[in-house]
């Protein structure tokens, strides 16, 4: 994500780049990554939830997915968020993060003390490039998937060959117990028989 926000920065001749993505409630915006951020404005961005729904670009972005900018972000009424007002800078434009049909977040992307605005024809083009970094974030979601189903089978291929090699009922099932809770990453395991 880091990354992405830095081609975003040099796409667009910005001057900063930030991912927030939703939490599990749906609530909030908590931030991800971020590239190219002032010192003085590193700990609030980094740590700064914005509540989703009570934002002025809610509908554009989450509903209408597209682009939503501004080259006045202090007197415009869809960033009066603190976060925003508390940090000067000039143009912003927010760009949804749209995986698997889902928005998952978006990216904020700013320009300190240049007015920024955009055509009609550069937002089409930023929907393109979002579509594009959904694809990405999208492969790379099951890129880490299949490392870990990999992983996992090496990991059973390796117990089932062990306990091939046991002979004693008593410790292949204290050999069960002991990698079933390796598997599942716990401190104890048991197994009670009936």
């Amino acid at each position: 994500l880091r990354r992405i926000c830095r081609e975003l920065v040099r796409l667009l001749g910005a001057d900063t780049a930030a991912v927030y993505l939703q939490d599990l409630g749906g609530e909030r915006l908590v931030p991800a990554a971020a590239y190219h951020v002032p010192r003085e404005y590193l700990d609030t961005l980094s740590s700064t939830p914005l509540p989703l729904k009570e934002q002025g670009f809610f509908l554009p972005l989450w509903k209408e997915r597209r682009p939503v900018y501004s080259d006045d972000v202090a007197r415009d009424e869809r960033f009066m968020h603190g976060t925003f007002q508390n940090i000067a800078h000039q143009s912003g434009l927010l760009l949804p993060l749209i995986v698997e049909g889902e928005v998952i977040g978006g990216f904020y992307v700013v320009w300190w003390t240049e007015r920024r605005s955009f055509s009609e024809r550069e937002l089409r083009g930023l929907d393109h490039v979002c579509e594009q970094v959904g694809s990405f974030l999208r492969n790379a979601r099951l890129y880490e998937q299949a490392e870990r189903n990999q992983h996992r089978l090496e990991v059973l291929n390796d117990v089932s060959r062990r306990l091939a090699a046991v002979h004693d009922p008593e410790e292949v099932l204290t050999n069960i117990v002991n990698e079933a809770a390796r598997l599942v990453g716990a401190e104890a395991a048991g197994l009670r028989l009936l």
